[in-house]
Order: C-alpha cells, then sequence, then structure tokens
C-alpha cells in the first residue's frame, strides 16, 4: 500500500424499502453506517455513502466509480446495508444480482484498479424473520 491515498470506499445503506418489496424498516442500520464512515474515514479512505438508493442510483454510482481515475489509491471497497436472499439484494425498489456490484470493476471496465484489492462487504439481513428465528 504505497498509494497517496488509502482507497475508496462506497457504502449503499438501504434502511428504508418500497412498499412492492414488502420489507421492513432496517432498524440499526444507520449507526453501522455512521460507524463505517468514521472507521473508513480514519483509515484514509475517501467514503461516500448513500441513503436509501434505488437500483438506477446504484447503477449510475459503481459507473461513476469504475471511470474514476484510481491510479493513486490502494484499493476500492463496496460495502452493501440492506434486506437480500439468496443470490438477492435489495435496492429500496426492486432487488438485484450482487454480481452488479463487482462487474464494473473488472480489469478490463477499470484498468486504473488492475492489481488492486476490490473489497465487497454485504450486511443483508434475508427476509422477515429476525436472527432469533433463524437459528
Amino acid at each position: 500500500m504505497n498509494n497517496r491515498e488509502r482507497g475508496r470506499a462506497i457504502i449503499f445503506n438501504n434502511r428504508v424499502f418500497s412498499s412492492a418489496l414488502d420489507l421492513p424498516i432496517r432498524h440499526g442500520t444507520d449507526n453501522d453506517r455512521d460507524t463505517l464512515v468514521t472507521q473508513l474515514s480514519k483509515l484514509g479512505f475517501s467514503v461516500s455513502s448513500y441513503n436509501d438508493p434505488t437500483l438506477k442510483k446504484i447503477k449510475t454510482e459503481l459507473k461513476k466509480v469504475s471511470e474514476e481515475d484510481h491510479s493513486n489509491r490502494d484499493t476500492l471497497m463496496i460495502v452493501v446495508l440492506s434486506h437480500g436472499g439468496p443470490e438477492t439484494l435489495c435496492a429500496q425498489d426492486m432487488t438485484y444480482s450482487p454480481e452488479l456490484l463487482w462487474s464494473n470493476f473488472y480489469d478490463h471496465n477499470c484498468p486504473t484498479l488492475a492489481k488492486k484489492p476490490r473489497l465487497f462487504f454485504i450486511q443483508a439481513c434475508q427476509g422477515k424473520k429476525s436472527t432469533w428465528e433463524l437459528l
């Protein structure tokens, strides 16, 4: 990690969802987002956080970040705080495949991240049941 910037971190924080998805509010997710922003900033990351983004917003931001010059950064981190299920994540308005998160960052799409770590963290509640009900 020899670059001037530690890296770029993007946080997609979904707390409230469209009524069409019929999902509960994710209480506590704003605390998680705030903690991540604080700690990643202390580690030298340039952090952007988006609250309750639609799928269109997620796609737009991922595309913009993939087009940035990452030459002076050590890494890229994408964090999703949301609901999800087997092979799906939830934006504010609809579900999407987790592959959407990293598809813009393959070497041929984002050459300035070539040979650099790209980190993807997903914290996704699965449906309406609490953790205790799932155990």
